[in-house]
C-alpha cells in the first residue's frame, strides 16, 4: 500500500488573518475631478470678502470665475469660510481649456479649500465634487474671494501693440512728440530713415540726455 503524506501549511492562518486586517484599512486616493455642467452660466467675479458662487451648488457642477493675474483666489466649502456643505466635498480648479491649476481634498477636515495666485487674467473653473468625483443633487455653498496684488510683470520676450494711441500694460506714457504712442511726426533716437511710417512704431531710448519714446 503506498502511503502518500500531506503538508500542512502552517502559514495559511497567518495570511488568511493579515488578508483581513488590511481589508479593514481604508486608504483614500486623490484625484482631480473634471464636471461637464456648468451652473450658474454666468461668469462669476470674486470680491474682496466671502461670497456664495451661488447658494445651491450640486456636487458635479463647475462654476466659471473672473480672474486677473497676481490677485490671489481663495475657494472654500469649509464651515468657517461660510459653506454649508456637509458631506466629503472636492475643489479642482482648471483654466478656461480644463488645465490643472489647484486642487484640495479634505482640508477642513473633509471639506475643501484653495488658495491661488492668478497667473493670467481670464476664466478659471472651479469644479465641485462629492469624494470619489461624484455629483449629487444636494445644495450647497461654495464660497470665494480675492486679494488683490498689483498684478503680473510682463514676461519678455512679448509683443506689444504700440500704434493704436493705447499704452501698453506696464509702461510709462512719455513721447518725444506726438499722441501718446502714436507719433505724428519723426520718433526720437535717430529714427528718420527707419522706413516706418509715423504713428506705427515706437523707439525707446535710454541714452544721456533721455529723449523719451
Amino acid at each position: 500500500m503506498n502511503t502518500h503524506t500531506r503538508p500542512i501549511s502552517i502559514y495559511t492562518p497567518l495570511v488568511l488573518c493579515l488578508l483581513a486586517a488590511f481589508s479593514l484599512v481604508t486608504v483614500k486616493s486623490s484625484a482631480q475631478c473634471t464636471n461637464i455642467a456648468l451652473f450658474p452660466v454666468a461668469t462669476q467675479t470674486p470680491t474682496l470678502s466671502w461670497t456664495d458662487i451661488d447658494v445651491c451648488n450640486f456636487a458635479g457642477q463647475y462654476a466659471n470665475i473672473n480672474v486677473v493675474c497676481g490677485n490671489a483666489y481663495e475657494f472654500s466649502t469649509c464651515p468657517a469660510n461660510g459653506s454649508t456643505i456637509i458631506y466629503d466635498t472636492q475643489l479642482t480648479l482648471r483654466d478656461a481649456v480644463g488645465t490643472l491649476l489647484e486642487y484640495d481634498d479634505d482640508f477642513c477636515p473633509l471639506q475643501s479649500y484653495i488658495s491661488w495666485v492668478a497667473t493670467y487674467t481670464g476664466i478659471a473653473q472651479i469644479h465641485l465634487n462629492q469624494y470619489p468625483c461624484n455629483k449629487n443633487s444636494i445644495c450647497g455653498n461654495i464660497r470665494m474671494q480675492y486679494k488683490a496684488a498689483p498684478g503680473c510683470d510682463a514676461t519678455l520676450p512679448q509683443t506689444e501693440n504700440f500704434s493704436g494711441g493705447v499704452l501698453p500694460t506696464k509702461w510709462s506714457q512719455t513721447q518725444t512728440q506726438g499722441d501718446g504712442w502714436k507719433f505724428i511726426g519723426t520718433p526720437g533716437y535717430s529714427a528718420a530713415s527707419n522706413g516706418r511710417l509715423a504713428g506705427t512704431y515706437a523707439w525707446i531710448d535710454f541714452s544721456t540726455p533721455d529723449e523719451g519714446v
